[in-house]
């Protein structure tokens, strides 16, 4: 089953979202407005032949190789501080 993205491209169909938590997960720090951290799970997804983290609880998608937001400038993931996770990890995600 292929990951679905939605209408403007820059995130996962909601109709997705189950297959995506269903792949590998890996732990990242999304920086957001250059100042906040937040600790988010996402899974990467290839779309058109270019590598992209989803957040596996929003949908948004961020450039694997540089780890800009796809959908906004605001948001992005230091792309080589991502490390994988264990699902044990993701409960308290899980609702």
């Amino acid at each position: 089953m292929k990951i679905k993205m939605s209408e403007s491209g820059t995130c996962v169909h909601s109709d997705s979202m189950t297959r995506l938590r269903s792949l590998p997960l890996f732990e990242a720090n999304v920086i957001v407005s250059g100042e906040s951290k937040r600790k988010q799970f996402v899974s990467l997804i290839d779309k058109n032949d270019r590598i992209l983290w989803a957040d596996i609880v929003t949908g948004t998608l961020y450039d694997a190789e540089t780890g800009k937001c796809v959908g906004t400038s605001h948001m992005w993931i230091p792309a080589q501080k991502i490390k994988s996770t264990k699902p044990a990890e993701l409960k308290e995600f899980e609702s």
